[in-house]
């Protein structure tokens, strides 16, 4: 480059003739684009375009440091040929900057765009002022113009302070972005070593092996739980059986001394009415011989005695006449003498009579009052002792249900104990493995998990 003919390269004009406009064009830029030094050449930085930049641009007074790619207008760094970085920041490959700036308490530092040397703000000075007679911004490192100052604007105050808001903007994007690759190369590098250390046979003999002694675990577990299950069973059967019993052995007794209380009840009103009946005819029958007594009192000088009162007068009345002179009974009553005395008696005994009934009725009516109060009290003491028994049950049901509830709590907790321990022994194991194989082929081997527990089964904390 440039093309030649017997070493001399051809001239400008013989170019300009023989091509068209668009390889004319082409050519330059491949002249442009091989004359540069291969250290020196600046290509653009978006991923979509990465053409070409020539580096012998027109300076940009407000980025002297960047050239810009013409076909998609992106900017680029030229120490770094990376891309351009804020205003104000320098780059980050510029380490004798950055040592400078280490080195010494005066942090206004730049490097000139010129002569690329470094420059310091010696003096209070509103700019910089390179040897080589080249002025800069000592903030920003743009070319400093005399009229106008920055060409940045770095002397207004809102203008720095969105660029500082802008850079801090920028420096989060970057370490969002590192960290994102970061994490991108952990988790493929993961996926890696997980997928070698489920290829290996070792670690899938060691996998199968665990996967055995799961199943026996599950069925150990099954079998103790089956087991208590059907134990729990039988004994709240058994308790239930027991309170039936019971149950029907206070019916039992509470019936029979119902009955027998009804019985004696029954038997003393019987009794009542048999001496009640036994009063009632010695009453009769002591009357029955008083009016036979009456029935003779003496006819002669007046056939009857005069008596005073009401009772004599109405026990008088009711005494039958007499027997007729010369009959049988007349001598047994010749000589005998009714008083008023036996008269009264006579009516005191109908009177007795007449309220014998009455008097009797009351005695019977009292003791089946008391006969009912002690049936009742008979009652409320039987409805007592049921509500006891039916206390007594619930509470020995409730003790039975928390200590089977307590019993299958420990079993869950020796079962859900022993699970712990065989998922940690499974990972020590797969992790001695996998460390002894990277020892033996000295690559990483990732975590390999142990074998998944069954949905039935304790969950483990």
């Amino acid at each position: 480059m440039p093309p030649r003919c017997c070493s001399k390269p051809f001239a400008s004009r013989v170019l300009q003739e023989a091509l068209d406009r668009d390889t004319k064009q082409t050519f330059l830029k491949a002249v442009a684009h091989y004359s540069t030094p291969a250290q020196a050449r600046i290509y653009c930085p978006n991923s979509k375009c990465g053409e070409f930049i020539n580096p012998r641009q027109v300076i940009d007074h407000k980025h002297p440091f960047d050239v810009t790619c013409q076909q998609c207008l992106t900017r680029a760094c030229r120490a770094c040929k990376g891309g351009s970085h804020a205003i104000g920041s320098d780059c980050p490959d510029d380490w004798e900057l950055e040592a400078v700036k280490k080195m010494g308490q005066n942090t206004s530092w730049k490097r000139c765009y010129s002569c690329r040397s470094l420059v310091s703000l010696a003096q209070p000075n509103d700019h910089m002022i390179c040897r080589c007679k080249e002025e800069l911004c000592p903030i920003c490192g743009g070319i400093w113009d005399a009229t106008t100052g920055c060409p940045n604007l770095c002397g207004d105050a809102a203008e720095l302070e969105k660029r500082r808001s802008g850079l801090s903007s920028l420096l989060a994007q970057d370490q969002d972005e590192a960290a994102k690759q970061a994490a991108a190369r952990k988790e493929a590098a993961k996926r890696e070593a997980e997928q070698r250390s489920q290829q290996s046979p070792e670690v899938r003999d060691l996998v199968g092996k665990q996967t055995l002694e799961l199943s026996r675990f599950c069925a150990y577990s099954a079998r103790t739980r089956s087991s208590m299950q059907t134990r729990h069973a039988t004994q709240k059967l058994a308790l239930l059986e027991r309170h039936v019993e019971e149950e029907d052995g206070m019916r039992d007794r509470h019936g029979q001394a119902t009955g027998a209380l009804e019985d004696r009840q029954i038997a003393a009103e019987m009794e009542l009415r048999a001496t009640l009946e036994q009063t009632a005819r010695s009453v009769n029958l002591r009357l029955k011989h008083m009016e036979a007594y009456c029935q003779g009192r003496p006819g002669s000088g007046s056939s009857t005695v005069s008596l005073s009162g009401v009772v004599v007068a109405a026990a008088a009345a009711t005494i039958p006449p007499p027997p007729p002179p010369g009959s049988a009974g007349d001598d047994n009553t010749a000589g005998r003498v009714v008083t008023e005395r036996n008269l009264r008696e006579l009516g005191q005994q109908y009177t007795l009579r007449d309220g014998m009934e009455r008097q009797h009725q009351a005695k019977i009516n009292v003791m089946r009052d008391r006969q009912a109060r002690r049936m009742e009290e008979l009652l409320d003491r039987q409805d007592a002792e049921a509500e006891a028994l039916v206390a007594r049950q619930r509470d020995e049901a409730r003790a039975h249900a928390a200590r089977c509830a307590a019993e299958d709590e420990a079993a869950a907790d020796a079962l859900r104990a022993l699970q712990i321990r065989l998922n940690a022994r499974w990972s020590l194991q797969l992790d001695v493995l996998c460390k002894e194989r990277e020892a033996a082929e000295g690559v990483k081997y990732g975590a390999v998990p142990t074998p998944a527990w069954p949905q039935e089964q304790f969950v483990l904390e």
